[in-house]
């Protein structure tokens, strides 16, 4: 009986991750139809109610309950074969032995280049190979051939590029003006920008660049 093809669950509160995710997955031969996003754990688990993941990619949602662990050993509790990779810009050396003890693919601080991804990704897959050839076989398919590891390719990342965190004195665009980043704050896993002329931190996903 064939099996059913292998579906990715994205979670992080920036939208550049969550596109650039996307398409790297659609340029590895994934179908749209295989990955699914959401920006916070409570969204994730209402699409896994009925939309279990093979693979979880998820922020470490740090000051959420539940936090990104903690979706992962619920969507583990009911689909016991599903993977976990996690992302943070916050990673601390007991949040990575925490998720290292709940068998996490890998464990990846933010900011990262694309390289970076393409490493840790090659590792991760080289590794599932050994260790669950039927995994192998299902990637292997899904992605039509591009995902063989077996075969010694290296994995090549499209062309779409990573979105880089902002940086002070950068120039943004909100609501069609211009204005200067004063400050860059990290709260709760997302990125919050001191504008000048502006009370209060605006979301990154709310400007331009």
């Amino acid at each position: 009986m064939p099996t059913a093809p292998l579906r990715f669950l994205i979670v992080d509160p920036l939208e550049g991750v969550r596109q650039f995710a996307q398409r790297l997955l659609g340029g590895l031969g994934f179908a749209p139809e295989q990955v699914r996003c959401a920006a916070s754990p409570a969204q994730a688990a209402q699409i896994a109610a009925d939309w279990a993941p093979d693979f979880l990619i998820t922020d470490a949602f740090l000051q959420q309950q539940p936090d990104g662990l903690g979706l992962y050993g619920e969507l583990r509790a009911r689909h016991k074969d599903c993977r976990l990779g996690l992302l943070g810009f916050e990673i601390s050396p007991e949040l990575e032995a925490r998720a290292k003890a709940m068998n996490a693919q890998f464990v990846l601080k933010k900011p990262f280049t694309a390289e970076q991804l393409r490493a840790t990704l090659q590792t991760s897959l080289e590794w599932l190979a050994k260790q669950r050839p039927e995994l192998s076989a299902r990637m292997v398919r899904d992605s039509q051939g591009r995902l063989d590891t077996r075969a010694g390719r290296r994995i090549e990342l499209p062309a779409v590029p990573l979105p880089a965190p902002f940086k002070a004195g950068e120039l943004v665009r909100l609501e069609g003006q211009r204005r200067k980043v004063l400050a860059l704050v990290i709260r709760h896993g997302e990125q919050l920008l001191q504008l000048e002329g502006v009370s209060g931190l605006v979301p990154a996903g709310k400007v331009t660049r």
